[in-house]
């Protein structure tokens, strides 16, 4: 049976989600049934412990620690700043964030964004943990503070910036990660975007519990919707799905810069 991966959901709301309650358990037993992996990633300090106790369920279950821009009002900096350092130390861990610039829902609040976008990407030199990063009209700022930091790694998760953003984010050799957004009627020109980025820079994702795909767009999003994103890239690319599977699977290995991922 083919295997998808999610690499980008949030199980912390999906556990008592809008249209059903499930446990952790259940939750992964689902997912697992479809998919070979998930990262499940954390937007705030306070996840952290959610995640790690669904992590330890099953090795298959990776997971992140990090400060999504809308969360910035939670604490003052330098408490982020002393919890995440320890939260990312952490082994269950793979990666950082997900963190970013968003001047859509968070424009009063733009300096202490930057301030964290800047120490998740400094944390992640230092741990060598790749990034995971929002962004929401906050195309320019963004790029600079990635070209501040060019010895990082990682991924644009959600991407719905234009070729030229594209473009900027490749030559720093960061990844791009596609969501539902994609099969989308209106989405041609992100569509556009998807034929131009390598292959090898790309991943797939849920961002579940929201951006359901297209059968489902309109609903709650699950980690087991990942098949029809990937099957949108596997079209988009000229690939057969069972192509489009494995390169993302080698893509997400070198994403975790790791040498093997075995599926159970």
């Amino acid at each position: 049976m083919l295997k998808f991966i999610d690499t980008h959901c949030h199980p912390q709301y999906l556990l008592e989600g809008k249209s059903r309650q499930i446990n952790a358990a259940d939750f992964l037993t689902e997912c697992f049934e479809h998919l070979d992996f998930l990262l499940m990633v954390a937007v705030s300090i306070k996840d952290f412990s959610l995640l790690k106790s669904i992590a330890s369920l099953d090795s298959r279950a990776h997971m992140s620690a990090g400060i999504h821009p809308s969360y910035v009002h939670e604490s003052d900096f330098k408490t982020f700043c002393e919890e995440l350092f320890l939260q990312a130390q952490a082994q269950e861990v793979v990666a950082l964030g997900e963190t970013g610039l968003d001047y859509y829902h968070s424009v009063e609040h733009k300096k202490i964004q930057q301030e964290l976008f800047d120490y998740h990407l400094h944390l992640g030199q230092l741990l060598n943990k790749p990034i995971i990063v929002h962004t929401r009209n906050a195309a320019a700022d963004t790029l600079n503070l990635l070209k501040s930091h060019p010895n990082t790694r990682g991924v644009i998760h959600c991407f719905t910036e234009n070729k030229d953003f594209a473009k900027a984010v490749l030559d720093l050799n960061w990844m791009i990660s596609f969501s539902g957004i994609i099969t989308f009627k209106n989405a041609q020109e992100l569509r556009e975007v998807v034929a131009y980025v390598p292959e090898d820079c790309l991943l797939s994702e849920t961002d579940a519990p929201y951006l359901a795909p297209i059968p489902f767009r309109g609903k709650e999003n699950i980690p087991i919707y990942v098949r029809y994103v990937t099957e949108q890239l596997a079209l988009l690319k000229n690939k057969s799905i069972e192509d489009m599977v494995s390169c993302i699977k080698l893509n997400y290995q070198r994403f975790l810069a790791i040498n093997t991922l075995r599926s159970a």
